[in-house]
């Protein structure tokens, strides 16, 4: 057998392009699991759980509203914009129709104690 100078590199060569073949069937083996997690097929293949008893993991209407819900983009940054809409509504209803005190003011109506409770716990 010959044992140039070259041998080393393509016997390295070899083992590193079996390590990467490894690594990708790793991942792709990982892959493979996370999406049948996702997908309800942790159990063994039998089905998950239903929501409100209805709708099953693969019904479309389940399906389209877990991809709404879990939408890559932060919802959490709008978050102050609708608090700061909700506090300015709070502060003009409270100046119009007053605090408290007298019949018809902001805290007399159960729509307006329910909005005051949404902007004191935003």
């Amino acid at each position: 057998m010959y044992h140039g100078p070259f041998t080393n590199a393509i016997v390295l060569d070899y083992r590193l392009a079996a390590a990467q073949e490894a690594a990708a069937q790793a991942v792709q083996q990982q892959t493979g699991r996370a999406q049948l997690i996702e997908w309800g097929c942790k159990r063994g293949g039998r089905p998950g759980p239903t929501s409100l008893f209805l709708f099953s993991e693969e019904n479309p209407i389940r399906r389209y509203t877990r991809f709404i819900i879990e939408w890559p983009y932060p919802f959490e940054k709008t978050e102050v914009y609708f608090l700061g809409i909700f506090c300015v509504e709070a502060s003009l209803k409270i100046l119009a129709l007053g605090f408290v005190l007298h019949r018809g003011s902001y805290l007399r109506n159960i729509w307006n104690i329910m909005d005051f409770f949404v902007v004191l716990t935003g």
